[in-house]
């Protein structure tokens, strides 16, 4: 029991300090993408010599998306407060106390990752097939790098 409280304490600590930085937007670009195919757009973006169409496009895009998310990410801020106040309130507690705000949450998660594959598929379809081409070969230099990267940082 003492290891549980030990991971459900840790487990707030995080949520109370994720939410409230998410829900003020200050997760922009990949980081509000989620882990989906959409994750390193932003980076990709950059370097693809967009048009000023496209980069227009895909401004609109970006922000239908923000404006989408951001009420997802209030809601998320405000139950992970709910569920930090329960727990640092007196009187035993168990999982199964979290069970509707951790059902919560979920599904607010799911909601966040479907609009990050929708975002990422609108943009996707704002790009030419060179466009496309280039984006799959910088994708490929990233991961790369982030294997060499991995390697390196396990002494390998």
């Amino acid at each position: 029991m003492k290891k549980l409280s030990i991971v459900v304490l840790m487990l707030v600590a995080l949520l109370r300090w994720a939410a409230p930085v998410m829900a003020q937007g200050h997760f922009r670009g990949h980081h509000m993408m989620g882990d989906g195919p959409g994750m390193m757009l932003p980076l990709v973006l950059k370097k693809l010599n967009l048009t000023d169409e496209q980069k227009t496009q895909v401004q609109g895009i970006m922000e239908s998306y923000r404006e989408t998310v951001q009420p997802l990410f209030q809601q998320l801020k405000t139950i992970h407060e709910g569920m930090a106040d329960k727990f640092y309130a007196s009187g035993d507690l168990t999982a199964d106390d979290f069970t509707s705000q951790t059902q919560q949450t979920s599904l607010l998660q799911e909601q966040i990752k479907n609009a990050g594959l929708d975002v990422a598929l609108k943009v996707r379809s704002v790009l030419t097939p060179d466009q496309l081409a280039q984006a799959a070969q910088i994708r490929s230099q990233m991961q790369a790098m982030w294997a060499q990267m991995h390697s390196s940082s396990q002494g390998q």
